[in-house]
């Protein structure tokens, strides 16, 4: 349940993001990188600390929470780049 809170979360927040591409690159071309770029880094810093509370305070293995983190990382992130490199 955990998991896919996480990708819900994920998948708002970079719906969000996209808005804001939409809303201020008329403007300001480079917003769209920007945006993107720290769309990608604030997600990676959530998912890697909810990685570390699942390795530290759950106990869960360094390759079991590995994999989960690569799936919340990556399925909000790439389709957001796809989006923004179209």
């Amino acid at each position: 349940m955990r998991t896919f809170l996480f990708l819900l979360s994920g998948f708002l927040l970079a719906s969000g993001c996209y808005l804001l591409i939409r809303l201020f690159t008329p403007d300001y071309p480079p917003a769209q990188a920007i945006i993107a770029r720290g769309f990608a880094v604030l997600w990676c810093l959530i998912t890697a600390v909810n990685m570390l509370i699942g390795v530290i305070k759950v106990g869960y293995g360094w390759g079991e929470e590995l994999t989960i983190f690569l799936i919340i990382f990556a399925l909000p992130v790439i389709p957001l780049l796809w989006l923004v490199e179209r």
